[in-house]
C-alpha cells in the first residue's frame, strides 16, 4: 500500500513538473531606487498585444516587490493595425530613451507563446523570455526563459502572471534603507 502511494505521488510530481520549465542565469540584486525602463517586448505569438500584456504583468510584479522607479516606453508609432500585427520591434529608440531618462536598467524580451491550445480542454499555454540590461555597461545582467501550460480551467492571464512572477523572482529588489 505504501509503495502504491509513493508511486502515485512520484507520478503526480512528474506530471506537475512537466507543465513548466525555466532556464535562467543566476539571480541579480538591484536597489529599489535604481530605475528600470520596461521596453516593448517582441511578440512572436499569434495573439495581438501579448507583449503589452506581459510588460504590464512584469511592471506589477516588480512594483509589488519594491521597485520604485519604473516606466514603460511607448514608441511614437505604436498605434494602428500595423502595431497590433507587428512581430518584432527594434528597441534601439527605447534603449536611447531609457538612457536619456536616467534609468539604470532596461527590461526587454520576447513573448514566444500566449494562447489557448486547441482541443477539448483548451489549456492556456505561455512562453516568455526576459532580460535585464545594465544601461551603463550595455551588459545583460540577468536573463531567463520559461514556458508553462495550465489546466483547462485556468485563465491565460493567470498562467502568464505566475510565469512572469516566477521569472522575475530572480531579480531581487533590495530596499535602500
Amino acid at each position: 500500500m505504501k509503495i502504491y502511494f509513493a508511486a502515485m505521488i512520484a507520478a503526480m510530481a512528474l506530471l506537475l513538473a512537466s507543465c513548466s520549465s525555466v532556464t535562467s542565469t543566476p539571480a541579480v540584486s538591484i536597489a529599489s531606487s535604481q530605475g528600470i525602463a520596461i521596453l516593448p517586448l517582441i511578440n512572436l505569438s499569434t495573439t495581438p498585444l501579448a507583449g503589452e500584456q506581459v510588460a504590464a504583468i512584469a511592471e506589477s510584479s516588480l512594483r509589488s516587490r519594491g521597485a520604485m522607479e519604473l516606466a514603460t516606453y511607448q514608441p511614437a508609432n505604436a498605434t494602428g493595425v500595423g502595431a497590433l500585427l507587428a512581430t518584432s520591434l527594434n528597441n534601439t529608440s527605447g534603449l536611447s530613451w531609457a538612457r536619456e531618462s536616467g534609468y539604470q536598467y532596461a527590461l526587454s524580451g520576447t513573448v514566444h507563446e500566449w494562447h489557448y491550445k486547441g482541443g477539448p480542454d483548451r489549456e492556456p499555454s505561455v512562453a516568455v523570455s526576459l532580460r535585464l540590461t545594465d544601461l551603463n555597461t550595455h551588459q545583460v545582467v540577468w536573463q531567463a526563459t520559461s514556458a508553462k501550460a495550465g489546466w483547462g480551467f485556468s485563465s491565460l492571464s493567470t498562467v502568464g502572471q505566475k510565469l512572469v512572477n516566477n521569472l522575475l523572482s530572480k531579480v531581487r529588489v533590495q530596499s535602500n534603507r
